[in-house]
């Protein structure tokens, strides 16, 4: 450089670098100052126009410094251009400690003579906030950057979890999102601004979230649950601050101040959340008639006879009136009993006046007689209630006076506005209604009858539902009077509605019109096990098979069984709707009864009887089932079921096969038994196996019945089968059966 300068005139170097950086930007902006002069120059060079302006520490720079080897020519004009490990220029590079960031060290380091930091602004490159990611820099690694310090209070949670502002630490606030316990590891006064147990806080080894949120420290919850009792006095005498205490207007105890849940019990005081409902235990301790010593109207909450300006004039303590047992065990002052004594017999009057006892409300009878005379000991449950007073009609009174002078719905009970309209001037009780017998000497209205005499009016003038009991929503429809159907005979005068008997009108009624009230609400209807049909019910209930259509019994079998009724006769013969198979019937399983029997000739039914048995249907059943002598009495035809002939062929021969093995065509007569029946030998070609031989059959003067050949051979004996000489051969253990010899 200095070698350089030695030629070249200075202005001329001045006009060279006006030319290199006369338009490039400048990057160090700052408000305008005088020319720079050159370090190493005596002459005057404006810096500035070359778009670098000089300032601070880069006045006292060497040309050289910058300007390496003489080349000025895309010199760096920002910081990192030279501020860089492995730059041309070599200034003092970013340590490897410092905050990861892209951004343009001026940025933050705003004095070229200083690194230090002014202030580090949390705005990214696109103008976006920096929230999260604080640890990249707050990490006690980064140079100049601060970080948690030791002191902190235990968290692994992200910085800006509680450090909502990137200008200050200060002002935080911890998320306890998800925190129930440990409040300790925190709350306990080793950590600066994290609020701690005071020293006047209550004895506790509990948890602080067993009883603070983790909002606020107020409004703290006491759990009162594992408080041994008759302990309270350890917090609740006035030494812990914000814990109520016993206040000095509370009642006289005979405690030491400790057993505050003798009265403020865990289920009176909401699980111990509140003094108010406390039950005091008028029992232990309590000293009868010193009621008084409380009850005097000198502390709050508790009542005393000076609070009720109406009780009844009395020196006597609370306890002769208001007893353990009326009072629900002294928790309330209502339901007390007074003791009327013999004296106050005839004396109602002084306390029932109206005043200091209940006296005659205005719509009380007129009378002039002590209230005793109707309202009795025996009436009244010993004079506790008012109800139950009774007022002696006797003849003279029924005599002077009509009912209706005291029950005229305002002294006494009077009629109702749905009572039955009666003929003017008739009296309640000198009628035939409610009299001295039915109503228990007029102590009740209920059990009045009316006599239906001289009634000339429809029924529903009075059985409308209103006045009287009326038609109910099922009974069945009809503008008929009530009497059509519900007679004096059959109602017993008219006591009852039961018993009523419909007259089919018109009589018989219009055919098939049977289910208009016949569905089963109306009137009765098909019960379940009714057969299934959907024809009316007079197709068989008829007016002569059910008396005049009073019953439903006796309906006959008539019943018009068509054709297409064919293969189900069980769906209604199942022994619920209509008969089904009798007692020992033979197995028939799911066959319909019309395959043997002929129920129907077109329209009617005719009989069960004799039932002509089709073996086609059972093709699939051995024939021993039913033909094994257990069904020989089913059946008109041909004695039942028959049964094996006394001298039939021993079956064992056939190792167990059914008749049909022989009997290839078992249809029976009387006269020719069964037909075709023809002996299949297979299994049975004698031999001797099992004691069967040829001529156990076929041996002249055998009684077996059958058309088998018999022969008288000499020789033969039932110890020598045919089969085994070499005259008669068998063709083999299978396959056509012998015919002859």
């Amino acid at each position: 450089m200095s070698m350089i300068r030695c030629h070249i005139h200075e202005t001329t170097i001045a006009l060279l670098l006006g030319l290199l950086f006369c338009f490039v930007p400048i990057s160090h902006a700052q408000t305008a100052v005088s020319p720079v002069q050159a370090a190493s120059g005596s002459a005057t060079f404006d810096h500035s126009k070359t778009g670098f302006l000089l300032r601070d520490i880069h006045t006292t720079l060497k040309c050289e410094q910058c300007h390496v080897d003489g080349i000025f020519k895309n010199t760096p004009k920002d910081c990192a251009g030279c501020h860089a490990i492995g730059s041309r220029v070599g200034a003092t590079p970013k340590p490897v400690n410092h905050v990861q960031t892209t951004q343009p060290c001026d940025t933050c380091h705003t004095s070229p003579t200083s690194f230090l930091v002014k202030s580090f602004n949390h705005v990214g490159m696109t103008n976006v906030a920096i929230t999260n990611g604080c640890i990249t820099c707050h990490n006690g690694q980064s140079f100049g950057v601060v970080s948690k310090p030791a002191n902190h209070f235990p968290t692994l949670l992200p910085c800006e979890s509680c450090h909502t502002s990137t200008n200050t630490f200060l002002s935080w606030r911890m998320d306890h999102t998800g925190l129930t316990s440990n409040c300790a590891s925190c709350h306990s006064g080793q950590f600066p601004g994290v609020v701690s147990k005071p020293a006047a806080h209550i004895v506790t080894t509990a948890d602080c979230g067993v009883c603070h949120n983790t909002s606020t420290f107020l409004g703290s919850t006491y759990n009162h649950s594992t408080v041994v009792a008759g302990s309270c006095g350890t917090c609740h005498l006035g030494q812990q601050p914000g814990v109520k205490a016993q206040p000095a207007f509370h009642i006289p105890t005979l405690g030491a101040g400790n057993a505050c849940d003798a009265c403020h019990t865990a289920t009176n005081t909401g699980g111990f959340t509140s003094f108010l409902g406390a039950m005091y235990d008028h029992i232990t301790p309590m000293s009868a008639g010193n009621c008084s010593t409380c009850h005097n109207g000198a502390y709050p909450g508790v009542l005393g006879k000076s609070s009720y300006a109406l009780h009844v004039t009395t020196s006597a303590q609370c306890d002769t009136c208001h007893t353990s047992s009326n009072t629900s065990n002294f928790t309330t002052f209502l339901g007390v009993v007074y003791a009327h004594q013999p004296a106050d017999v005839g004396n109602c009057s002084t306390c029932h006046n109206g005043t200091t006892a209940t006296g005659k409300p205005s719509n009380h009878v007129a009378s002039t007689a002590q209230c005793d005379t109707c309202h009795t000991s025996a009436t009244t449950a010993n004079y506790t209630t008012w109800l139950g007073a009774t007022v002696a009609h006797t003849a003279a009174f029924l005599g002077t006076s009509t009912c209706a002078s005291c029950h005229n719905g305002v002294s006494a009970t009077g009629k109702p506005a749905y009572h039955i309209p009666t003929t003017a001037g008739l009296d309640c009780g000198n009628s035939s209604c409610h009299t001295a017998t039915n109503t228990s000497n007029y102590t009740t209205f209920f059990g009045a009858t009316f006599t239906h005499v001289t009634i000339t009016t429809r029924c529903d003038a009075c059985h409308n539902g209103v006045s009287a009991t009326g038609k109910s929503a099922t009974h069945v429809l009809t503008v008929l009077d009530c009497v059509s159907c519900h007679t004096a005979t059959n109602t017993a005068n008219y006591t009852t509605f039961l018993g009523a008997v419909y007259t089919h009108n018109p009589n018989p009624p219009t055919p098939g019109s049977c289910a208009t009230c016949h569905n089963g609400t109306t009137a009765t209807g098909k019960p379940a096990t009714h057969m299934v049909t959907t024809a009316s019910c007079d197709a068989c209930h008829t007016q002569t098979n059910t008396n005049n259509f009073t019953t439903f019994l006796g309906a006959s079998g008539a019943m018009a069984h068509t054709a297409s009724m064919a293969g189900t006769c069980a769906s209604c013969h199942n022994g619920a709707s209509a008969k089904g198979l009798s007692t020992g019937h033979i197995p028939v399983g799911a066959l319909s009864c019309d395959g043997c029997h002929a129920m129907y000739n077109g329209t009617t039914v005719t009989t069960f009887a004799p039932g002509t048995m089709n073996h086609a249907l059972v093709t699939a059943t051995r024939c021993d089932v039913c033909h094994g002598g257990a069904y020989t009495t089913q059946g008109l035809q041909y004695g039942g079921a028959q049964a094996k002939v006394s001298n039939h062929i021993p079956t064992t021969i056939t190792a167990g096969l059914d008749c049909t093995t022989c009997h290839t065509s078992p249809t029976y007569t009387s006269s020719t038994g069964w037909l075709q029946e023809k002996m299949n030998h297979n299994n049975a070609q004698g031999g001797g196996g099992g004691g069967v031989y040829c001529v156990n059959c076929h041996l002249s003067g055998v009684t077996y019945l059958g058309s088998m050949q018999k022969k008288s051979h000499n020789g033969a004996s039932t110890a020598k089968d045919c089969s085994s000489s070499s005259c008669h051969k068998p063709l083999g253990k299978t396959g056509t059966a012998y015919t002859v010899w």
